[in-house]
């Protein structure tokens, strides 16, 4: 599969001069969620306060993530963010809001961030199942992260869950939109529930391997079988044909 649709290796993106972090790279899918997302800068204005205002969100969502992967969801609080980072409490709540607002919004980062990693050049299928296994692949890459982080988003009401799911879904939602625009997806589909559908079935592969690891050969073939082959049942003609191959590579 990764052969077929492997997405292409991202520019480098490096850290401001002036931060600890500097001369940190993302390789496409999977980037690490203990890090800040400076990629994301440049979707935003090019001013100085814009960029610095993203700097410092960038910071205190990679020290909440961080604090996840190294003490779990108890050991997150503004203030120990704030020791982490270096940005005062009342910044953090200014910049992103209270330790709800702190665990949401880092979560939909690194999901937005996984999503954005393994876009490429290829046709929208082909992106849509390169998002589809850098959910995966990061879960093997940064297991410790993925695991304490999902342990807090299996049921609904609990901490992170709909930040994943909501993320999850917007990211496979725009590729679907343009399968549709090009007339690849079949009719009876809709594609806000079929993203939605993929993503519970991404979500609920992952959450099984955290909660009882197994070996990553079972953990693609469980995704060939599941999220792959969904996609394949919503295509239809050329696209349909694409990812038939890539399923059977």
């Amino acid at each position: 599969m990764a052969r077929f649709f492997a997405a292409p290796g991202m520019e480098e993106h490096t850290v401001p001069a002036n931060r600890q972090d500097t001369a940190q790279t993302f390789p496409a899918g999977a980037p690490d969620p203990c890090r800040p997302a400076y990629l994301l800068q440049a979707t935003l204005p090019a001013s100085k306060r814009w960029q610095n205002h993203h700097a410092r969100r960038a910071l205190i969502l990679a020290a909440a993530r961080r604090l996840i992967s190294d003490a779990g969801l108890e050991g997150v609080c503004l203030h120990s963010i704030a020791k982490s980072c270096g940005i005062s409490v009342p910044t953090i709540y200014n910049i992103v809001g209270n330790r709800a607002h702190v665990l949401d919004e880092s979560s939909a980062e690194w999901v937005h961030w996984l999503a954005l990693s393994a876009r490429s050049n290829a046709p929208a299928e082909g992106q849509l199942l390169a998002i589809l296994l850098a959910f995966w692949n990061s879960a093997l890459r940064f297991p410790q992260y993925t695991m304490k982080a999902v342990r807090n988003s299996v049921m609904p009401g609990l901490p992170l869950h709909r930040a994943f799911r909501d993320a999850g879904s917007l990211a496979i939602l725009d590729l679907l939109a343009i399968l549709k625009s090009q007339n690849l997806l079949r009719g009876s589909v809709d594609i806000e529930s079929f993203a939605w559908h993929v993503t519970q079935s991404v979500h609920a592969g992952v959450c099984d391997w955290c909660l009882a690891p197994y070996e990553s050969l079972r953990f693609e073939r469980n995704f060939t079988e599941g999220p792959g082959l969904m996609l394949l049942g919503a295509l239809r003609g050329q696209a349909a044909r694409r990812i038939e191959q890539a399923l059977d590579a």
